[in-house]
């Protein structure tokens, strides 16, 4: 059976991970022209399908937010909130990133038939069965960032700007920042001020209206809902077995909550990670034989096509012949299906899933922004 199959390969790299994952937490740029990012592929408000437990529909965050000019969507009135739960959801929780329900709609892709299956309602969320493989052999990240939280090393902060109705409202704005609590006790608590880390502020670092992590103009609220997206968005999940955490290099990220004054609730995290920013979690791995290993066995795991047909990998420099033979060596495409352009880089084919899903679940509570902290 095809889930038995899906299984077999979460199993596989759940293995490959525990013996050498490295990850940095920063951006990825293996893959040349991360403009992939806004694709039509994803992010249409059609394509938009929460799970049962999550209100949200599909007219909401339209990109036709009615109001074209993205500073009227950028004042006052403000809400700070610390996000205080965050998890990495099944394979149920998340978004349809693709407006399709695989494997019904496989669209030519070479992997299709032997690839992962859709959540409920065409949820896309490859990452949630990794995490549950991972489990198998006893890491449990959702556990780890639990604790992370506790003490507030992973603080997370939400700015919502011009929410002017918390019932409907066309033109919202959020912001995402890495927080700091500048007290002798660090806690995650309602009411408390925070300070942004400067190192998730773009320019000098001395603006907090200049965040790397910026949902701009480009969401509403629509029956006390808010979803904004897409954006860029990238989380170093501190998860105990994986040396510098677990990185989570987020494209076309979309955002959901429930949102009141009071808090954020039943928030839905959704987007997708590129094969070669997960490729580079082997490349540091002490045993090379874990590099072919993990291009074959993650491949399949793939479940979004986000890079266009035809787009050169500026930074994957190969030839015909290692393309051909799969000598997969850190210089290689790491797929057969992948040809090379006459400047010596790997050309993106069509009909081919070259990113995996993510969809993550949070909460938070009111909070305030005291200052910018410097680390």
């Amino acid at each position: 059976m095809q889930m038995d199959r899906r299984w077999a390969w979460m199993m596989f790299i759940a293995l490959f991970l525990i013996a050498g994952c490295t990850g940095t937490g920063e951006d990825d740029d293996d893959v040349a022209g991360d403009d992939d990012t806004g694709d039509d592929d994803t992010g249409d408000d059609d394509d938009q399908t929460d799970d049962d437990d999550s209100a949200g529909d599909d007219d909401t965050g339209d990109d036709d937010t009615g109001d074209d000019d993205t500073e009227d969507c950028l004042g006052d009135p403000e809400a700070v909130f610390v996000i205080n739960t965050l998890a990495i959801g099944d394979v149920d929780t998340g978004f349809n990133l693709d407006g399709t329900v695989t494997p019904d709609d496989c669209n030519g892709d070479p992997y299709c038939e032997d690839g992962p299956q859709d959540g409920a309602n065409g949820v896309d969320n490859s990452l949630g069965m990794l995490v549950t493989a991972f489990s198998q052999f006893g890491i449990n990240v959702n556990a780890s960032i639990e604790d992370a939280l506790d003490d507030a090393s992973l603080l997370l902060l939400s700015r919502m700007l011009s929410v002017d109705d918390w019932t409907t409202d066309p033109c919202v704005s959020s912001y995402l920042y890495k927080g700091h609590d500048p007290s002798a006790q660090p806690a995650i608590e309602e009411g408390r001020a925070y300070e942004v880390d400067a190192t998730c502020l773009g320019g000098d670092g001395t603006d907090i209206d200049d965040p790397l992590y910026a949902f701009a103009g480009n969401g509403d609220i629509n029956a006390g809902v808010y979803l904004g997206g897409p954006s860029w968005l990238n989380l170093n999940l501190p998860v105990a077995e994986f040396p510098g955490g677990l990185p989570l290099d987020i494209n076309d990220a979309w955002i959901q909550w429930n949102v009141s004054p009071t808090g954020l609730t039943d928030g839905l995290i959704g987007g997708h990670l590129d094969l070669f920013h997960i490729y580079a979690l082997f490349a540091g791995a002490a045993d090379a034989q874990y590099w072919p290993m993990a291009t074959t066995l993650i491949g399949p795991m793939a479940d979004i096509d986000a890079i266009p047909e035809g787009t050169e990998l500026l930074n994957t420099a190969c030839t015909q012949q290692n393309v051909d033979t799969l000598d997969q060596q850190l210089n290689g495409c790491g797929d057969a299906i992948y040809t090379c352009s006459a400047a010596g880089h790997c050309v993106e084919p069509a009909d081919h899933y070259d990113s995996l899903s993510v969809g993550l679940t949070a909460t938070a509570i009111p909070a305030s922004i005291s200052g910018i902290y410097t680390p």
